[in-house]
């Protein structure tokens, strides 16, 4: 990208700094829940509404049962595809947190993760073609409302064809200001427990405790753990027994686990499903399995990262790349084959967090970046 055309992104988003900020706003406050259908719907009107004003196209809606609606919109004709995958539903309950915009910080729920991405992905196609800068593509833009439990309805959707696509971009927010070039997979697996009642004190030798084999099976998996590698399992849960004085005949346990290749994480699903009850009188019954695939550093994925780090260093810009634990929906981009770079959002911190919140000047020059990234790659 020439030093002219990097200039003319800079100051188109110094110029329409308010406008961009608005936008975002009227996102964030527009509430949306995972687990509540109604807001969220509600959200996405607002949404595609922002979409058609800037961009002046409608979107294909699909409806869905249980969380919002998803919606894909088409901007471009080139003959090379990108997919962007930005999600509107949040992880905070109607009312929990306040938007506010003071002395270049934005707080409010869903801002940080992810709503800002959401806007500047909007935005930064508005600038490609209010600058009239060299734009051979075709973007789908996809907005899903059940990232945050798991996408099972929305990555059908966005990944029917996968291979017809050159890129994908994942507007998650950075970690710390990095691009997330690698995510470990994650894992959840459900295990019920079940064992004998007795009496503790009359009768104990006839009881066969199951929050006792769930004690067992707690120490088996969290030695599973090997910080070396990347893996770790955290059993998050147990819940199980009636009262004190009597031996627990039921107990049940949700499991956390995050590798960072595929192998591993087969390697270790093995070990999972294969506990075996302790002795006579229990019973183990396992589910689950990886959520998301890990999101591995490939050769593909690093040669993206690579041409958005030219693009960056003729736009001034920094980046630097990182590896994180959590997952997104660039895992299953990823996994499907699609070279994906994720991070490209908000800069801020407190994810899920009280302290949620985005920095709007260094948010803006991510923005000019995928802006460039539209232009030049």
């Amino acid at each position: 990208m020439d030093k002219q055309a990097a200039q003319k992104i800079k100051d188109y988003f110094e110029t329409h700094r308010e406008e961009l900020v608005s936008d975002f706003l009227e996102l964030v406050r527009a509430e949306s829940p995972s687990n509540n259908k109604e807001y969220a719907n509600r959200c996405l009107d607002v949404l595609c509404g922002i979409v058609e004003k800037r961009l002046g196209v409608k979107g294909t809606r699909y409806p869905q049962e249980q969380y919002g609606d998803h919606a894909l919109f088409t901007v471009g004709n080139g003959q090379r595809k990108i997919l962007l995958i930005g999600h509107y539903d949040t992880v905070w309950e109607i009312g929990a947190k306040e938007t506010k915009y003071e002395n270049d910080i934005v707080t409010g729920p869903g801002c940080f993760d992810m709503k800002y991405g959401v806007i500047s992905s909007i935005w930064s196609l508005k600038a490609i073609s209010d600058l009239g800068l060299p734009f051979d593509k075709t973007v789908h833009l996809f907005y899903n409302s059940d990232e945050e439990v798991g996408s099972y309805t929305s990555m059908p959707i966005a990944l029917a064809n996968p291979k017809e696509y050159e890129a994908a971009v994942i507007l998650e927010p950075s970690h710390h200001g990095g691009i997330k070039t690698e995510r470990k997979g994650v894992g959840i697996f459900e295990i019920n427990i079940k064992g004998i009642a007795s009496h503790s004190g009359s009768d104990p030798e006839k009881g066969v405790s199951a929050i006792e084999e769930a004690a067992k099976i707690t120490s088996y998996l969290h030695s599973l753990t090997n910080y070396e590698t990347g893996t770790t399992l955290n059993v998050g849960v147990i819940k199980g027994g009636t009262r004190s004085n009597v031996v627990a005949a039921e107990c049940y346990m949700h499991v956390d686990l995050r590798v960072r290749t595929a192998e591993e994480g087969e390697r270790i699903i093995n070990q999972v499903m294969g506990i075996k009850p302790s002795k006579e009188g229990l019973s183990v019954e396992i589910t689950g399995g990886l959520n998301r695939p890990p999101f591995e550093k490939t050769e593909a994925n690093k040669a993206l990262y690579c041409e958005l780090c030219k693009i960056a260093e003729d736009m001034d810009i920094k980046v630097f790349e990182i590896s994180v634990g959590g997952g997104s929906d660039g895992n299953f981009t990823s996994h499907a084959g699609i070279p994906t770079i994720d991070g490209m959002g908000a800069v801020g911190d407190g994810g899920h967090a009280l302290s949620e919140h985005v920095i709007v000047s260094e948010s803006l020059e991510r923005t000019m970046l995928l802006t460039g990234f539209w232009s030049a790659y």
